[in-house]
Formats: C-alpha cells, sequence, structure tokens
C-alpha cells in the first residue's frame, strides 16, 4: 500500500487506474500516459520515493497556446465527444483535478488527435485510497464519494478563469448535464448505501458489499 506522501509513486497508481478505465469504457478520444515503477538498485524494495522512480510515456505534446487554439477553434461534434468522455471518466474514477494545465492534445504517433491527460498526481479521493489509512480506503471506494469528487472536477472544468476553454456554450451544454446525471447517480448510490448500512447483518458481511457495489 503507497502512503500519502508518496505523490511520484501515486502518480503511476493513478494513471494505471485511470487507462483501464479509459480501455474498459472505450474512450476512444482520450489517452493517459503510461507510467510505471522502476526499482534503484541497491535501494530497499519499500514502497517510498527513495526507492524508486517513476517513468513515464514520451509523448509530443501541444504547448499551452496551442492546446488553447484547438479547443477555442475544433469542430463541434468532436469537442463535444471529447468532453463527454472526459467528463465521463471524471465521475467514473473520481478523477479530481479539472483545470486547464493537466490536459494537452497529441501532436504523433498512434494516439495523434488524442486529449492527453498528462497530471496524474493523486488529490482528493483518488489519494485516499492509496493511503494507510483503512478509513479513508474504505470511503474512496464508495461511489457516492467518486461522483462528488468527479463533479467538482467538471466544475473546475468550467471555471471560466483555470477551466477549459472549449467555446462557452458547448462546454456549458455538456458539463451541465453531466452534472445533472451525477447527481441522479449519487443520490442514488447514497440512498443504496444508507440502506446497505442498517441491515442487521455482520459487519464483514457489509462491508464486503459496500466495496462490491458502490
Amino acid at each position: 500500500m503507497l502512503s500519502s506522501y508518496n505523490d511520484c509513486l501515486g502518480r503511476a497508481a493513478v494513471a494505471y487506474g485511470l487507462r483501464e478505465l479509459v480501455k474498459e469504457d472505450a474512450l476512444d478520444m482520450l489517452h493517459v500516459p503510461q507510467k510505471v515503477l522502476a526499482h534503484i538498485p541497491q535501494k530497499e524494495m519499500e514502497f517510498q520515493e527513495r526507492n524508486y522512480l517513476v517513468i513515464a510515456e514520451k509523448l509530443e505534446l501541444t504547448s499551452t497556446d496551442e492546446t488553447k487554439e484547438m479547443m477555442q477553434n475544433m469542430e463541434p461534434s468532436k469537442a463535444k465527444k471529447i468532453l463527454k468522455q472526459l467528463f465521463h471518466l471524471m465521475i467514473r474514477s473520481g478523477y479530481q483535478d479539472g483545470h486547464f494545465w493537466n490536459f494537452a492534445f497529441i501532436k504523433t504517433g498512434p494516439h495523434a488527435g488524442k486529449l492527453a491527460i498528462y497530471d496524474t498526481e493523486p488529490v482528493g479521493i483518488i489519494n485516499d485510497y492509496y493511503t494507510d489509512s483503512p478509513e479513508k480506503r474504505a470511503l474512496a471506494v464508495t461511489r457516492s464519494t467518486q461522483i462528488e469528487c468527479g463533479m467538482y472536477a467538471i466544475n473546475e472544468a468550467l471555471d471560466p478563469e483555470k477551466g477549459l476553454p472549449f467555446p462557452k456554450a458547448l462546454l456549458e451544454e455538456v458539463g451541465f448535464e453531466a452534472l445533472y446525471n451525477a447527481e441522479q447517480e449519487r443520490d442514488f448510490a447514497f440512498q443504496k448505501a444508507a440502506i446497505l448500512f442498517s441491515l442487521p447483518i455482520a459487519t464483514a458481511l457489509t462491508s464486503y458489499i459496500a466495496q462490491k457495489y458502490l
């Protein structure tokens, strides 16, 4: 288990989780760079930053200005598809970091044209999942809490100052719809959790059901 202060190691773990969801949900407009851990020879095997290097997939990405220009001038149907997939991933994973500087477009190679989510810093509930605290890990697996974090990221993406510079009307159309749907799912997940935890069954069984279905 990774400790909360192992930021670099957490980045590799978050990248792995996001990549799996991109593949599982066929999000063909998105790409998360692969990040792997490499043990430093002669160092201990303990999961601490001093013992490992994080090696990230090399990508040729658009600059900040290029990314902004592409988002502002992208064909509307393509922009909508990218945003719908991005917001879906945020809600699905609990990814909480939705500001503009975490994203760029890939210029060359097999993923050219896709939006890269290159900053996989473990923040919010994703970070809690990789801590040594059983209480935080238990909260991190609840679906309602994942949704809350994803909604935070979408609201960040909609922010006029630090959000995504897609045309305002298009961004809000896709974003507000995603937030509405997420709110409905969150409320249902929260109600389901309340019912499950009120059942007079053993604590171990309750924990199992919560982790499996929420």
